[in-house]
């Protein structure tokens, strides 16, 4: 991908460094000095400074580092008084790069975040120099330090602020590959960062846009990747599908084998959630060759070999094949049992040593940021009860604030971690607080997710009552939206399921058929086989074989007719679906 959401330490030193140099450490300066002997006595210190720096970055030289620091306060003096703004300006940039890079060599968190501070502090000084004599270049270059400071550390919201500033300037000076750039990066940032999908589907549709008109291919297959990858994380897959298709075709006219192996696992995914498996499991074969053909290391945790060998795990396990389900399973298991795909408890020491600082200073908004690193970082390693205790601080931090939407994200993840806890009973408690908050803001995505989920955790605590009652209110929205078919489907299954453990079976075939009408409407023959076999287990159950019978042969022919998706899969394949679907017969 053309945009990059983090600077390296070393690309965002060398993008400051000017040919003004840096500075050593400045004597006295005689008052009898003229403006130029003085002006000349700064560069010379500055470019003095620069090897001091240099050392700094390539040996990860904390002392050099703070030479030069020492080198660029004393430039700054003689900038200031000679009346050299720009002088002055970018020896403050390059305080601030000095400080973001101690920052990012420090294992103490504490000094880190201090760090950090301070690099923002100079970044924010210079910028207003830069700003004040129209230096729009600077004036970008700085806008950038800062961005990718608060990506470091993390604080994405701040992040995207200083994005935004960037992306005003690149649209005033017509920098089309400029713009494009940073339109990706916001659309990354909320779909991927912020879990937004739908707010960086805006920022996606505008590069498309500006990719046709200026007829750069490149840019518009990364753009259609990336409406892909949103559409799907909203469920709308026949939109997931219709971009990776139209990705996947300029990929293989640029011949850009990643771009294809993206699309096709895209693709293998979105087929797989429409269950069709038998074409799921025909595009993560590809894309599995692909990773392998552009040499993938498969003792590493490369993300695309990954996904693609989970996908065929999934795929071949719902068309019953438990034996080539089980052979990529295997392969999953050695790949997240090597070492160096296991969890690093130095990042662990590292944010609980910032937060040290950050509550030293009374810094709430900084304490927030590293909680939720050092949250997540928790849940990784499997320590749920210290991951709790992180998300409790920052939703006791945000309650104090106006805006009850910053509650939102610490209650859902409060819930997600007793999920793994299997204390359904406190998810319940945190679910229903973030829904009424998301409610405030009328997201009905949100909400009938959220309502969804709530439900699923009322049946398994036993209450199917409760979980009626939120899965009816998810429904109605579900229904309001066509491209949510595939979660209205959910919703009727669920509710029948739920009427079928009460015992009351006649409302469970009510919404069994309601379900059946849909997936017949939609072709989706896995799902109106195991529909009616569903509906025929109830009959069943009512002691009416005659109709129980009925259902079980519409459902039989329907699998037959599946059989000819399959005839490609290798005969044993195709036996062992036949194995799955046994009992139907």
């Amino acid at each position: 991908m053309r945009s990059q959401l983090f600077v390296s330490a070393l690309t965002i030193a060398l993008a400051v460094m000017t040919p003004i140099g840096w500075a050593i450490i400045i004597p006295k300066v005689a008052v009898a000095q003229s403006v130029a002997e003085q002006k000349k006595e700064a560069d010379r210190l500055f470019d003095e400074g620069i090897k001091k720096f240099k050392k700094g970055i390539l040996r990860n030289g904390i002392s050099q580092l703070e030479l030069a620091i020492q080198s660029l306060h004393q430039s700054i003096q003689i900038y200031q008084q000679i009346g050299d703004q720009e002088g002055k300006a970018r020896s403050l940039q390059n305080l601030g790069v000095a400080y973001y890079l101690i920052a990012t060599y420090h294992e103490d968190r504490q000094e880190s975040a201090h760090n950090y501070a301070e690099a923002i502090r100079f970044y924010e000084e210079s910028l207003a120099i830069f700003h004040k004599v129209r230096n729009i270049d600077r004036e970008d270059e700085v806008l950038q330090n800062i961005e990718s400071t608060y990506a470091t550390i993390p604080d994405y919201q701040k992040k995207i602020f200083y994005t935004k500033k960037r992306l005003i300037i690149a649209q005033n000076n017509k920098n089309i590959n400029r713009k494009i750039d940073l339109l990706q990066d916001l659309g990354l940032t909320y779909s991927g960062l912020l879990g937004n999908p739908i707010e960086g589907i805006k920022y996606f549709d505008k590069i498309l846009v500006i990719a046709r008109e200026s007829k750069n291919k490149k840019e518009e297959e990364n753009s259609l990747i990336n409406l892909g990858n949103s559409y799907f994380k909203i469920e709308n897959h026949t939109m997931a599908i219709k971009y990776y298709e139209q990705a996947m075709k300029i990929a293989r006219e640029l011949k850009d084998r990643s771009g294809e192996g993206l699309t096709l696992s895209g693709l293998g995914r979105s087929y797989h959630s429409l269950s069709n498996y038998g074409k799921a499991v025909e595009y993560y074969e590809k894309s599995l060759s692909v990773s392998l053909e552009l040499k993938v290391k498969v003792d590493q945790l490369n993300l695309d070999y990954f996904t693609a060998l989970s996908g065929l795990e999934d795929s071949y396990r719902s068309l019953g094949d438990r034996k080539k389900a089980d052979e990529y399973a295997k392969k999953i298991a050695a790949l997240l049992n090597k070492p160096d795909n296991k969890i690093d408890d130095k990042k662990i020491r590292k944010y609980e040593q910032q937060l040290i600082f950050s509550r030293a200073s009374k810094d709430e908004n900084l304490e927030a940021s590293l909680l939720y690193g050092l949250g997540d970082a928790y849940d990784r390693s499997g320590n749920y009860i210290k991951a709790i205790e992180c998300y409790e601080r920052i939703l006791e931090i945000v309650r104090k604030l106006k805006d009850r939407s910053f509650q939102q994200s610490p209650l859902s993840y409060l819930a997600n971690t007793y999920v793994k806890l299997g204390n359904y009973s406190k998810a319940i408690e945190y679910c229903e607080q973030e829904l009424e908050i998301i409610r405030e803001t009328s997201d009905e995505i949100w909400t009938t997710d959220l309502l969804d989920k709530i439900g699923d955790y009322y049946v398994k605590v036993g209450n199917h009552l409760r979980a009626i009652e939120y899965y009816q209110k998810g429904l109605l929205i579900h229904q309001k939206h066509s491209n949510r078919r595939r979660s209205e489907i959910e919703s009727l299954n669920n509710i029948g399921h739920s009427y079928y453990a009460l015992g009351d079976y006649i409302k469970a075939i009510e919404y069994y058929e309601k379900n059946l009408v849909i997936l017949r409407k939609i072709g989706d023959r896995e799902g109106e086989s195991k529909s009616l076999a569903t509906i025929a287990s109830v009959l069943k159950k009512q002691r009416n074989p005659e109709l129980a019978i009925a259902f079980y042969k519409q459902s039989v022919n329907v699998r037959e007719s599946i059989r000819q998706d399959i005839v490609k899969l290798p005969r044993e394949s195709q036996e062992s679906y036949t194995k799955s679907v046994a009992d139907t017969y």
